[in-house]
């Protein structure tokens, strides 16, 4: 499928079972204009990749993007499973509004997507992403709240660097939860509720010695300090 520079799809769903794929060459789906939603439930592949991104459109003013891309089926390439531009212009859109998914290990090439959703299914299914010359940046999210224990999901994000990420960590249902660094600063594990360092429900409380209150009482004991030295000051004097 090839969606052209000047071609807007609203809503497109590759059912259960469904197969989108090219077998010569390309992608099984080469967008070249706008997806707003995307839903894969089946199967999109191809040689070069499931989904290719173009960087411009036929006539050089359209980027190829998808609002929301939901995958919870598979999206396989020959090199790559998504293939997003590697020229992008950081002023530009980026290729993937927001990407929720299901598949372990999906490659993906690029500019990365504004926000990243894993899902989750159980204490062994659930999305991770790995990414190759990644540039941009993304926030990273849980879709729902799904069937999330208080776990450590390991390797759910790899080839992504902290200040590549606008979003580490936040709230899912009852539970807090946060991107754990490896020994790897571009490999990721994320814990939920008490599974991550001293974690549990949320919302976290505020910490009552917070960085102003901190500063407060360090000013407020200078001052004493100062006002006890100026006593002792007067008394030697008298």
């Amino acid at each position: 499928i090839e969606l052209g520079g000047t071609s807007d799809i609203g809503t497109m769903t590759n059912a259960v079972g469904g197969v989108i794929e090219s077998i010569n060459q390309g992608a099984g789906i080469y967008v070249n204009g706008m997806i707003t939603t995307l839903n894969n439930r089946g199967t999109m592949s191809g040689a070069v990749a499931g989904i290719e991104f173009s960087d411009y459109g036929y006539y050089y003013t359209y980027l190829g993007r998808i609002d929301t891309l939901a995958n919870v089926g598979t999206i396989e390439g020959g090199v790559f499973d998504i293939d997003t531009p590697m020229d992008r212009d950081l002023t530009d859109p980026a290729p993937i509004g927001t990407l929720a998914n299901l598949q372990s290990g999906l490659t993906y090439q690029g500019m990365l997507p504004e926000n990243y959703e894993i899902i989750i299914f159980g204490e062994s299914t659930y999305g991770s992403l790995v990414v190759s010359g990644a540039y941009g940046q993304m926030a990273f999210d849980i879709a729902g709240d799904g069937n999330i224990q208080e776990l450590i999901y390991p390797n759910v994000l790899d080839g992504v660097t902290e200040a590549q990420l606008t979003q580490t960590f936040g709230n899912v249902g009852p539970y807090s939860w946060s991107l754990l660094s490896t020994d790897d600063p571009t490999e990721w594990d994320l814990c939920v509720g008490s599974a991550c360092p001293g974690g549990g429900s949320s919302p976290k409380p505020v910490p009552v010695m917070g960085p102003w209150m901190m500063a407060l009482l360090g000013g407020l004991t200078g001052l004493f300090g100062l006002f006890g030295l100026l006593r002792r000051q007067k008394r030697v004097a008298v």
